[in-house]
Order: C-alpha cells, then sequence, then structure tokens
C-alpha cells in the first residue's frame, strides 16, 4: 500500500462534515469543499436555503482495522464492494440504479496503528428501504401494498440483475429488503413508479456462475411472494400470477437443481409475463396512489435528510465546531 492510499482520520475528516449518522459505520456527510463554497455564499444562515445542499450529500463507509474474522472478513467484503462499484460505475453511466464510487482508500488509527478502509459514494434521496416499506404499510395505510408496485419491483429487480450478469459480470448475492431501496420520484413525477435502487455489494461475485444467477432467483422471488404472499385472498393477484404453491415448488427444485440453465429461464419467464401483464392493466390512479404512500413512508420512517440536519452541521462547520476526529466507536 503507497504512502498516498494511506490517510489520518484528521485527514478524512478534513474532507467531509458529518450531517446524520446512520449506523456506527455509515454516515452522511457533506464534502467540506462544498460547505465552505456554500458558506461562502450565504454568510448568514439562510433556513429556506440549507436544501441546496441535498445533492451534495454523500455517503461514506467505514471498516475497522482490527486483525479479528470478523474485522478481516468486513475489510474483505468493502473491499470486494468498491471493486464491483467500480465496475458497474464504468457501464451503468449514470442509470442511477447504483451508488457511484466518489473516493476511495485507507486511514490510520494513528493511537493504534491500525488500517482501516472507507469509501465515500453516492447518496440516494430517499434512504427507504423495501423492508421500511413493508414496516409502514399495514400499520399505516392498513392495507396490503398493490400488487401492481410488487410486478413493478419484480420487473426492476429482473432488470437489474441482467444488467449485473450480462453486462458487468457480476452476480448479486444479498438482495434481500434491507439492500432494496424504493425511492420515489418528486411530485412532479407522481405519474412514475418509484425507482429500484440496489446497494451493499460487499458480498457479490465478481464473473459469477450460474448457480449464482439461479441464488438471484429465488432471492429476488422470495422478496416478491413476501409482499404477495399478502395479495393471495385477492382475485386479482390469482389472476395475474402463477399459483404460489405450484410456483414455489418448482422455484425449489430449480434452486436444488441449478446444472441446468434453461430451467431458470424458464421459470423467470412465467413470472416476467404475469407481471408485465399486471403492469399493463394498471390504473393511473394506484400509480398516484403507490407514489403518494411510499413518499409518506420515507417521511414516517425518517429516510430523508432533513434541512435542519444539514442547516445544523452547516452552521457547526461555519463556527468552528465540527469534530477534528472521526466517532471514537470506529476507532475502536
Amino acid at each position: 500500500m503507497s504512502t498516498a492510499e494511506r490517510r489520518s482520520y484528521a485527514e478524512i475528516v478534513e474532507k467531509y462534515i458529518c450531517v446524520q449518522v446512520y449506523s456506527p459505520r455509515v454516515d452522511v456527510r457533506i464534502p467540506r469543499t462544498d460547505a465552505q463554497d456554500w458558506v461562502d455564499k450565504n454568510p448568514e444562515p439562510e433556513i429556506d436555503r440549507y436544501g441546496d445542499l441535498e445533492s451534495k450529500l454523500v455517503i461514506v463507509k467505514y471498516a475497522k482495522g482490527g486483525h479479528n474474522a470478523r474485522e478481516l472478513r468486513t475489510k474483505a467484503e468493502m473491499a470486494n464492494e468498491v471493486n464491483c462499484l467500480r465496475i458497474i460505475g464504468k457501464e451503468d453511466g449514470t442509470g442511477g440504479r447504483f451508488p457511484i464510487i466518489l473516493d476511495a482508500g485507507h486511514m490510520i488509527n494513528t493511537d493504534r496503528g491500525q488500517i482501516c478502509m472507507w469509501f465515500a459514494a453516492s447518496h440516494f434521496k430517499p434512504n427507504l428501504t423495501l423492508k421500511d416499506l413493508k414496516t409502514y404499510y399495514p400499520s399505516k395505510t392498513r392495507k396490503s401494498i398493490p400488487i401492481e408496485f410488487v410486478a413493478h419491483l419484480y420487473l426492476e429487480l429482473r432488470s437489474i440483475d441482467d444488467f449485473l450478469a450480462n453486462t458487468c459480470g457480476i452476480t448479486a448475492v444479498n438482495i434481500h429488503e434491507e439492500n432494496i431501496l424504493v425511492c420515489p420520484f418528486p411530485k412532479y413525477k407522481y405519474d412514475v413508479l418509484p425507482r429500484i435502487r440496489l446497494i451493499n455489494f460487499g458480498e457479490a461475485k465478481i464473473h459469477g456462475q450460474q448457480e449464482g444467477r439461479t441464488s438471484c432467483l429465488k432471492e429476488i422471488c422470495t422478496e416478491v411472494f413476501g409482499l404477495l404472499g399478502l395479495e393471495y385472498e385477492d382475485a386479482d393477484a390469482k389472476d395475474y400470477f402463477p399459483d404460489y404453491d405450484d410456483f414455489k415448488a418448482e422455484l425449489e427444485r430449480v434452486t436444488h437443481s441449478p446444472s441446468n440453465p434453461d430451467d431458470t429461464c424458464e421459470l423467470w419467464s412465467q413470472f416476467d409475463e404475469a407481471a408485465r401483464r399486471c403492469l399493463d392493466d394498471r390504473k393511473e390512479e394506484t400509480v398516484l396512489d403507490i407514489h403518494n404512500e411510499t413518499t409518506e413512508a420515507a417521511i414516517n420512517q425518517k429516510r430523508y435528510v432533513l434541512y435542519w440536519d444539514i442547516g445544523a452541521a452547516i452552521e457547526n462547520f461555519r463556527s468552528g465546531n465540527c469534530p477534528t476526529e472521526l466517532d471514537s466507536d470506529v476507532e475502536d
């Protein structure tokens, strides 16, 4: 590792200021250069203008520098995620379905001499997961997720999987509810179904084999049937999608006998056709309802970075109160 790749904690904090902590290893931050530019143009606090900085937000992820098995595995997964996202970035351009790597490197815990990994990537607005949506819908709306959204989710995940495998040579491994983002468009695009995005590529396989694609099939169908299971009392669901028990049995057969790619493709096609028929018949008011409810879910689950979070970070920066070290839990 070159000296240039090794960055101290202080140097990282000099590059980014923290806006919101998602978890002990994931922060939402703003590059200090963008914060300084904003402060220079706005010498006085401007509450109505903090939203201008939303487009500057980045996600920063860390991996601890210890040497036990768990920490070594975490660092290996982070290195793999960076490699995968760089490959995807070359092929996807501005497709917006995956995070974009903006910066990456290593940092030294100067107290302990541990070398930690980190990277910065594009921030998605909002950071609403499929798990969040599944939690919100029955508790707040007292109704199940519309079948049209289920069909949309399936086709989007299929498109993502095809792109990763056929264009990037990557097999996503963890296609589950916490790694699937549901991002409603702004209000002026209320007639468009939410964009589906995939995150967390630490365990993805570069140049994965057919067995991996079959695993993706199972993961996607598991997530879809997890939603669809709520709908099977509805005659509409039975009209569009294959019989639940028959399809599940076929899925298990293909998953446990992945040697024949044709079996997997045939199973894909069954669900593809059903999902497309469902979307072709969707009604405008249903799309609007999906837009409104996913937007409300993002607000309810606190998945938007709020203006006052950005404002607090900027005013701390302005007054010189930003921390000069990363949080202590990253150093431990």
